[in-house]
This record gives structure tokens, sequence and C-alpha cells, in this order.
């Protein structure tokens, strides 16, 4: 057995697949600046004007003029990055003709009107406030391109930057922070204590506008976007405030469809205003006129609810939480959804009536409706559902001392969601040779499978936050929090060989994912006895 030399790090280690982009509330620093006068401290030197675009300098800020006959008027500026790596890219839109700004990234060209394929990210039709876009970059020659858009319009800019975004640094700054494609989400709580390697299953958010736009339907409210900063550190969290009508006061979005039976979850990111409680609800015609709770975002407790509602309240730190409410349809129809609900206190019963006050408001920003038991990370949408894949990851047994005929497992994990199977570990490429670590229906289990036949099988009872397990020819137990069930004496091994060690999902995305997080995972080469096996799980 030869032990492979490497730095220790989970990223040397683990081969990581996600297909799209996922959130998590993570520690972020960034790297030195790559705008040249993104602060036009220095006139518009640095920038380029494309298809007849005017730029002046109006107190240290770009203003750019879009030519009358010509679409894409634009300015632009070519930044060296690194294939691969990961940046913030942020801009203020200070005013704009129309709410109708436009950011682009490239991996090609600055000319908006012909070339640039926005292949890196974009975002349309801003009006004043602050934005940032997460991108990876695929060239060494990044365009930044920011444009009014539309004929005759007129555009100001100001404090333009890309940087690098550093993830998982010690001195890094809490943020809900959207990764890119094939980054692995390492996960802290609000407090800033790490949970470890996230891995969730696929999710899709069936709301088409997980912030508010003006395809928002607001009954007795007003809402004004892009007002705060949000938990991604953007200006586009929005204020909810109350009309002075005796009414109902709430925001709501169009009609999705809903099927009899199902569970989904709704869940909103939410900060405490004038007003501090909040409700979320399903249509009585869908869940029942039980599935209703309120939520304090002054205290992070939950208020009255219906008595069909499982209700969860999470802080995500600066005075943010995120409020999620869990119910079954027991009709198949579309309806609408995605209610946000002003009431005066958390006593308050589902959709009262109340005199409002114009004064009176909460903070806002992303929601979210999802098929399921509980909430997912957050899903971003702007026009229509969006999905987000499966995390993958695996280590190759080449990469470290692995012994294929004996060894240990011990895993420190949380698990937040699904009550079939989930994976903590699975070593083996198939159905039919696998030691794997697993929850089923909650409870801890260890089973190892030879040429297709049971050999060992243990459970434990309950969730346990440190597991371990020994694999051993006649002797294989499983350990969690302390407890051990009675070794299986009669246990043969695997046949054929191991490549992997798939951490959160069975092998190659055959399903049994975690949703939860991995801390940490610790491979010795050996059949640890059980009372080390007791001692690495207390």
């Amino acid at each position: 057995m030869t032990r492979p030399t490497t730095t220790g790090k989970a990223q040397d280690l683990i081969t990581f697949t996600r297909s799209t982009t996922g959130t998590a509330l993570a520690k972020i620093s960034y790297g030195e600046e790559l705008v040249t006068n993104g602060d036009f401290s220095s006139g518009v030197s640095g920038w380029t004007a494309f298809r007849s675009a005017t730029l002046s300098n109006v107190s240290n800020k770009l203003k750019i003029d879009n030519n009358q006959s010509i679409a894409g008027s634009s300015a632009s500026q070519q930044i060296t990055t690194t294939v691969g790596k990961a940046y913030l890219f942020s801009c203020t839109v200070v005013s704009t003709t129309n709410n109708n700004a436009r950011l682009a990234l490239g991996s090609a060209s600055g000319d908006l009107g012909s070339g640039l394929s926005s292949d890196l990210g974009q975002l349309s039709a801003l009006s004043a406030g602050n934005y940032t876009i997460i991108f990876t970059a695929t060239t060494t020659g990044t365009w930044v391109v920011v444009s009014p858009q539309s004929l005759g319009a007129t555009a100001v800019f100001d404090n333009i930057s890309v940087k690098e975004v550093l993830y998982d640094q010690p001195d890094g700054t809490l943020q809900l922070i959207n990764h890119p494609i094939n980054k692995p989400r390492i996960e802290y709580d609000a407090s800033g204590n790490c949970l470890g390697l996230l891995m969730e299953e696929e999710k899709t958010n069936l709301l088409p506008q997980s912030i508010a736009n003006a395809d928002w339907q607001k009954i007795d409210v007003s809402i004004t976007e892009n007002f705060a900063t949000a938990p991604d550190e953007s200006s586009t969290a929005y204020k909810i405030s109350e009309t002075t009508t005796n009414a109902i006061h709430y925001a709501q979005q169009i009609n999705i469809q809903f099927t009899s039976g199902i569970t989904y979850t709704e869940s909103l990111i939410a900060k405490a205003g004038t007003n501090s409680v909040v409700q979320l609800l399903g249509t009585s015609g869908i869940f029942g006129s039980l599935a209703w709770a309120n939520f304090d975002l002054s205290d992070g407790t939950i208020g009255s609810k219906g008595a069909e509602a499982n209700a969860a309240i999470k802080p995500l730190g600066n005075g943010w939480y995120r409020c999620s409410l869990t119910m079954t349809a027991t009709v198949s129809n579309s309806a609408t959804a995605g209610f946000i609900i002003l009431v005066p206190n958390k006593t308050y019963p589902r959709a009262p009536t109340y005199q409002g006050n114009s004064d009176n408001h909460i903070y806002a920003w992303g929601i979210q409706t999802e098929a399921g038991s509980f909430p997912s990370s957050y899903i971003p949408t702007s026009g229509s559902a969006a999905t987000r894949a499966d995390d993958l990851a695996s280590l190759a047994v080449s990469k470290f001392g692995y012994n294929q005929n004996q060894g240990s497992v011990v895993v420190e994990s949380d698990f937040f969601g699904g009550t079939d199977t989930s994976a903590l570990c699975y070593i083996g490429e198939d159905t039919s040779d696998r030691i794997v670590l697993y929850y089923s229906n909650q409870n801890l289990s260890f089973q190892v499978k030879s040429s297709g036949a049971t050999q060992a099988s243990e459970n434990l009872s309950g969730q346990r936050n440190k597991a371990a397990y020994r694999y051993k020819l006649n002797d294989m137990n499983l350990a969690g929090n302390g407890d051990t069930t009675v070794a299986d004496t009669s246990a043969n091994l695997l046949g054929g060989t191991q490549d992997n060690i798939y951490i959160g999902s069975y092998y190659h995305n055959a399903g049994a994912h975690l949703n939860g997080h991995i801390k940490s995972i610790k491979y010795y080469p050996v059949g640890l006895s059980n009372a080390q096996l007791q001692a690495l799980t207390v």
C-alpha cells in the first residue's frame, strides 16, 4: 500500500461537479482590483466607446449617451483574468433613462451590437442601484461592458469593479453568494461556524421571479425595488409597504401548477423594517385554510400558525432571516403562489384585514416555492422557473492510502431533508459490490454487499452527527454518537476493486443525495476497534 503525496486539502482530493450555480452562506474575500479607472477619478481613461456612444465624466462618474440611430452603444474595457477562476463583477447604476441600463461580461469583443455574446453573464433593464454578477473566466481576456441599452437613452455608472472571489477564507465576510458551476459550497452558519460541504439533490424554484419586479401583483401594498442591501451585498433587496386601506396587505406572483399529494415548501428571505412580522401561506383551495404561519423578523421566532403548517426560521446574518412553510397539496390545480403578507404582530390570524399605515414596511429579497418537505438552498429566478443541479463529490482511492482488505470511515455531518435514503459515503461503482453509510428514513444505517449478496446490515435509530463503521473480514460494525451495534462476524469482503469514495450520494449520481453538510470525512486503512469507533463518534 503506497501513500500518495498531497497537501491534504479537500480541493486537492475531491472531484466535484454541479452543472448549475448554487447559493450558500460562505466566508468570502476578494483579490486585487482588475478594472482600470472604475471609479472614474481619471476621467474616462481606460474605457472604449462602441457604436457611436459618447462618453463623458460627470462628477467622477461615467455618463454614456446612446446615439439615437444605433442600438447597443456602450463603454467597454478588457481585463486580464485566469481561466477557471471565479470573479465578482459589481457596478452602481447611478441613473438611467426608462430603467433600461445593461451590464454584460463577455469572452470576446467589447461591442454589444456586434460580436459580444455576453456568455459570462449579463443584467438588463436595470434601474438605479448596486448590482453584482459572479462569473467564471473562460479566457485570459474578459470584456466588461456597460450600456444605456435603448436608442437615445442615457445612463450614468460608477464603482465598476472586478475582483477574484476567494472562498473559505479565515478573514472572509459571511455572504450568501451564488457559487459558479462546479464550485463546491463550503457553508457557514450566521455565527461564522463552518457547517461543511453542502451536498443537495436537484431542486427547482417554481416561481418565475424570485426578486420583486413589475410583474408581481401588489394588493394594498407598494414595492420599492432595489431599495436595500441584500444578503449577497447587492442593492436588489426591496421594500414592501402597507397602503392606508383597511384590507389584507400582500404581494403575490402568477399561478403555478400544484399536484395533489405532493408536499411543497415556500421560503422567503426577509428583514424587519418598521414592521417586523411577515406571513406565508398556501392558497386555501390547494392546501386548505390551515397552511399558514407568522414569522417575527425582530427575534427570529415563529408566532401563530395553522395546524397544517410546518414552519421554520433561520438567521442569515445582518438581520436577515429565511422563513419557510411546508405544506401538502390536497387538490391538483393551478393557483397563485409566492404570497408575502404583512401583519401587525405575530399573533394575528391567517390573512388578516386591518387598517394599514404607509410607514409600515419590511424588507425582502429571495422567494422560492419548490416540491419537497424542506427548504433547499435559494435558487434565483428571473422570468421563468430555474433548477439547481445535484451536487456530486468523490475521492479516487488512488489519491490516499486505501486498503481494500479492511478499513474504517468516520463522518461528521448534518442532515436536513428527505425521509428515504440519504447517503453519507459510498464505496463501489455499482449496487452489487458496495460499502455504504447512509440514512434510511432518517435512521443511521450501514450495509456491505458483495456480488449482490448482503454481507452486513447494521442500523442505529435517529440522526447521528458523528458516524463511523468498521469494514473487515467477519468483523463489521456501525457506530454513531458513541453507540455501536453488535458486530457482524460472518461478513465477506467485496469482490473486484473499488475506485472511489462517493460523498453525499450513491455512485456516479445514482441518487440518494444527502441534503446536508459533510463537515469532515476520515479514512483509516485498518478496522478500528469498537472502543475506537465509539471514541471517534462521541
